[in-house]
């Protein structure tokens, strides 16, 4: 089992080079950078920070091929690889629908779009010339004058079981973007199917969830995670909500707050039920018992993420977890 940090680039470069070089020194194994139009870019931060670091590895969290031509993503992956001596991991996923479109970007058949995605960066990465003609990507003969170095796993970002399911059958791994044991163990059987259509073992398949972290103090942690579970809340299917004993007034509030721009209200009608549901918050021995249950249900990895606005707050989680949550799980008891 083994833990990466997951951060959205809100801050300077410095600041998140910074961060994730104590990370490195405090035992993460993979620095996961998020992928928002608005933020700091995610493939020159991950550059940026393969300089500064020797050994954990630089995933995107996650990046997608509408906003990025497939053969684009190769090109800034295998560069990436340079970068860093062979630390690149690409995260990909089909990305945010109501974020797409603020930038233009058609969001069509997402399942086709990453089957193709997919076949169309591991050839341009195998170095062979790409003649591919997808229903929604097309490659017509480009071939990279170089040839990278090695197969650099792609792991889909996902949580619709179908999505799963697919990642499961053509990608190297998963990163489930769920938080409650429950919802990432049915995840983890649908992915298992595609994996069993593939013709490989589990054991063969990189296996991470990406749960959304706060430790501390009960209240204090809630409330500076308070904010990124009212977004999710507000696209959670009702199947989930109702699973988990939310209720859907208590929903609506959200989604009408959120519909205003009123964020800060959102955050205050966030129930114990939705916080438990979409994250770990909690004292270290709280957050620790979530983590353990997660790891029982036979995942490889947690890319652990820091949604803390506050760059101080958001280094005090990266120091707390190194050293009072990773040891748990990584020295020998």
């Amino acid at each position: 089992m083994s833990f990466g940090l997951g951060l959205t680039p809100r801050w300077n470069v410095k600041d998140l080079i910074g961060i994730y070089k104590k990370a490195e020194e405090l035992g993460f194994e993979n620095a996961w950078v998020s992928d928002y139009v608005h933020l700091r870019e995610v493939f020159s931060t991950l550059a940026s920070i393969a300089l500064f670091t020797e050994r954990i590895k630089l995933g995107t969290f996650v990046t997608n091929p509408f906003t990025r031509n497939p053969l684009i993503v190769a090109s800034a992956i295998s560069t990436l690889d340079e970068i860093s001596d062979g630390r690149a991991i690409l995260g990909l996923a089909v990305g945010d629908e109501t974020i797409l479109r603020m930038t233009g970007c058609s969001w069509i058949k997402p399942l086709k779009a990453m089957r193709e995605a997919v076949k169309i960066i591991r050839s341009a990465l195998s170095g062979e010339a790409v003649v591919y003609e997808g229903e929604i990507f097309k490659a017509r003969g480009i071939q990279f004058v170089y040839k990278p170095k090695r197969k650099i796993p792609i792991y889909i970002g996902c949580r619709n079981p179908k999505m799963c399911e697919l990642a499961g059958e053509i990608s190297d791994g998963v990163l489930f973007d769920l938080t409650h044991p429950i919802e990432v163990k049915e995840a983890l059987q649908r992915a298992k199917l595609g994996v069993e259509k593939s013709g490989r073992s589990i054991e063969q398949f990189f296996k991470a969830a990406c749960p959304i972290i706060s430790v501390g103090p009960e209240e204090k942690a809630k409330k500076a995670a308070a904010w990124v579970v009212a977004l999710i809340v507000s696209n959670a299917k009702e199947e989930v909500l109702l699973r988990h004993d939310i209720k859907l007034e208590d929903v609506d509030r959200v989604k009408e707050a959120l519909g205003q721009g009123r964020l800060d209200e959102a955050e205050n009608y966030v129930t114990d039920e939705m916080m438990e549901t979409f994250s770990i918050v909690g004292p270290v021995e709280k957050c620790i018992s979530s983590i353990e249950e997660l790891f029982k249900i036979g995942l490889d990895h947690l890319a652990l993420a820091i949604v803390h606005r506050d760059l101080n707050e958001a280094k005090e989680q990266v120091e707390v977890i190194g050293k009072r949550i990773i040891p748990s799980f990584t020295e020998e008891k």
